[in-house]
């Protein structure tokens, strides 16, 4: 999940770091949020091919189907 500015560099035409060619490569599926790519002026249609933008009802639904980890230190 691509939030706040983690979605500076997800667009096609972006320089991908070679961190996030590594974890494109991954057979994970990758989310980015429309109003955070909104309110850094970047257009949705231009994501990265396995990047899919939602919006925040989308994130609540995909955060109720995950399973989740609690980790202490």
């Amino acid at each position: 999940m691509f939030i706040h500015d983690g979605v500076i560099g997800t667009t096609q035409r972006s320089r991908k770091s070679q961190v996030l060619k590594k974890l494109l490569d991954l057979p994970l599926i990758f989310y980015s949020l429309i109003p955070d790519l909104k309110a850094r002026g970047i257009d949705s249609k231009n994501l990265q091919n396995k990047i899919t933008g939602i919006d925040y009802s989308e994130l609540v639904d995909i955060l109720a189907k995950t399973p989740k980890i609690v980790s202490w230190m």
